[in-house]
């Protein structure tokens, strides 16, 4: 028998992902036939094909994690959804200000588009905004054509099939005014890289990370249960699967007992926001958060160090990303917003090797466009050439020292190559310029994001890594 270890380990180490005895032969049987696909000997072959390709190990992954799913999945957690949950957020939102819910592990679509339609049914879909992410490209791809087969729709009453489908030989597509309501973007949840401002993955009132964290060993399983809980907005709510550990005993959150499973939120959080009736709130731990009073000395900085440190600029110098030729030229005479709202969809779609490689060549023509740096800087770092995002963002800031998402950026990079001192001043940087912003106000780049929230969420950061020392 071949010796599979090596592919099992790499899998392991990039996704978190692990497998009890009953699946080993199953997970065997994946790798065996992406080697004859490929044409490879061996697992160690394997490995190395995958580190040269991810989309190889994007399909990879995408096969040994189930993606079986259906519209309107489990009735009883969408019911406590639309009865409790989003009335009580809703109230803690006053005014227009914009709901945030996160579908995490959204395999091919339907958990997200079953709460678009959710939120549709209730009257709060204009002031929803939906993110949907998953560790599997193909199944992002697949879930952004939204159509799907009957199997998909199995359970669902046929008013509902006709509301919000049409038919289309065997097939059924999801209505445009609902695929609209759906962001879809890759993360693995086994990194850290969120919370995060740059991917819109932060200050959520509602998140729904289903039938997940089975899939984690206990060590990843209290890390992204940590960044779940860190990513909720003070009012918030996680909803988890039946099958899935509680978290309770492994991170500081509270926990609500319902007919519907348990339902967590950020520890005292049930003093924030009135509960609802039904929910029955137990084991409290410790208080709520506290904004910090944030006072910093603004630094500037130069493309090619961070604040306090001085280096000579270099602006001259090409993105350092190595990418194929585009697949059309950028029009010389086309205007730099339709260039930069081109590339944001682009990442937003999860495409960010098709974005690097606009934004490189687009730079060519509109080089001192900070926003252009900013988003190739968000594509090579989903790329994870952490490096090269940082020099990517750096010129972003030293065209344009007052980029607030830009300062937050580069923070986030500094975490993931694990220089807490200079995250720390990064996120000072946005602080401080944050806090003589109106809370009402919009954020640039940040798709009308409100500088309110950005703000607590750069407080919530400094707090986290302040922890850490």
């Amino acid at each position: 028998m071949k010796d599979y270890s090596p592919a099992y380990d790499f899998v392991r180490a990039e996704t978190g992902l692990t497998f009890p005895a009953a699946r080993l032969e199953s997970v065997a049987r994946v790798f065996e036939e992406s080697m004859a696909a490929r044409r490879l000997h061996t697992a160690s072959d394997l490995v190395h094909a995958m580190k040269a390709d991810p989309s190889l190990r994007d399909l990879v992954v995408s096969q040994l994690t189930i993606g079986e799913t259906y519209f309107f999945r489990d009735p009883g957690q969408l019911d406590m959804i639309r009865r409790e949950i989003m009335p009580a957020v809703a109230a803690s939102r006053p005014g227009q200000d914009t709901i945030r819910i996160w579908s995490a592990a959204s395999a091919s679509g339907e958990e997200p588009y079953s709460l678009a339609i959710l939120l549709e049914q209730i009257g709060l879909s204009s002031r929803a905004e939906i993110i949907a992410t998953d560790i599997a490209r193909p199944r992002l791809a697949s879930a952004q054509r939204g159509r799907y087969r009957q199997w998909s729709l199995r359970g669902v009453p046929q008013e509902t099939v006709n509301r919000y489908f049409t038919r289309d030989g065997d097939a059924y597509e999801l209505a445009p005014r609902i695929r609209e309501r759906v962001s879809f973007r890759y993360l693995n949840l086994a990194e850290d890289t969120y919370p995060s401002l740059a991917l819109g993955i932060y200050d959520m009132d509602l998140i729904v990370c289903r039938n997940v964290l089975i899939y984690f060993d206990e060590t990843t399983i209290c890390r992204v249960a940590q960044r779940l809980i860190d990513s909720l907005s003070p009012a918030g709510w996680l909803v988890i699967g039946a099958s899935d550990p509680p978290i309770s005993q492994l991170v500081d959150c509270d926990v609500i007992t319902t007919a519907s499973g348990l339902v967590y939120r950020r520890p005292g959080a049930g003093g924030a926001a009135a509960l609802p009736s039904s929910l029955q709130r137990r084991d409290a731990y410790a208080e709520s958060l506290r904004s910090d009073a944030v006072a910093y000395t603004f630094v500037p900085v130069t493309p090619d160090a961070d604040p306090v440190q001085v280096v000579e600029p270099d602006v001259t110098a090409e993105p350092a990303v190595d990418v194929p030729a585009p697949a059309q030229e950028v029009d010389a005479q086309e205007g730099i917003a339709a260039v930069i709202a081109r590339v944001r969809s682009m990442c937003n779609a999860g495409q960010t090797r098709a974005a690097a490689t606009e934004a490189a060549h687009a730079l060519d023509e509109h080089g001192d466009a900070a926003e252009l740096h900013y988003l190739l800087a968000i594509a090579l770092s989903h790329e994870d050439m952490t490096s090269d995002a940082i020099r990517a963002v750096r010129r972003a800031l030293y065209l344009d020292r007052g980029f607030v998402i830009a300062h937050v950026l580069l923070g986030q990079l500094h975490i993931r190559a694990g220089d807490r001192e200079a995250a720390l001043r990064s996120f000072r940087n946005a602080a401080e310029l944050l806090a003589s912003e109106h809370a009402d106000g919009t954020v640039v780049a940040t798709d009308g994001e409100r500088a309110g929230r950005i703000r607590e969420a750069v407080a919530m950061q400094l707090r986290l890594l302040r922890a850490e020392s």
